[in-house]
């Protein structure tokens, strides 16, 4: 779970219990996802930053593009590579970023407005937003 305190929690899901806390960001937290294998967690913040932490000790990894490019994320999601987020932005553009480099590998602006939500269905390559 993600606050407006910046922090991340992990919890349990089976005794309900916090396990872990992340702390790193200076602004709320406006998405996260885990990697599709479990070991990391994507946050996007406020503070114009997308991080990958160690899932499980909430180290940092690395961050993902450069601080404040495209103001800041507002929604993530991984695509059936499980190499590959993408990373909607306020400012309109959508990002793509390999998980095990930290590099960007796809850019454009896709609307006027602020990216609030993303989809992927990889069997014909499409992507909504």
């Amino acid at each position: 779970s993600a606050s407006l305190d910046g922090e991340v929690r992990i919890w349990s899901t089976r005794s309900g219990v916090a396990v872990g806390v992340i702390s790193g960001h200076s602004a709320p937290i406006t998405s996260l996802c885990f990697t599709p294998n479990g070991q990391h967690l994507v946050t996007a913040s406020n503070d114009k930053l997308v991080k990958m932490w160690s899932g499980t000790l909430g180290s940092p990894v690395h961050n993902l593009g450069i601080s404040g490019q495209h103001g800041y994320g507002h929604c993530l999601v991984f695509d059936r590579s499980k190499q590959l987020v993408t990373v909607g932005y306020h400012d309109g553009f959508v990002l793509k970023f390999n998980i095990q480099t930290g590099m960007q590998t796809f850019t454009k602006k896709v609307h006027a407005a602020a990216v609030v939500a993303i989809a992927i269905f990889d069997d014909i390559h499409m992507t909504a937003s």
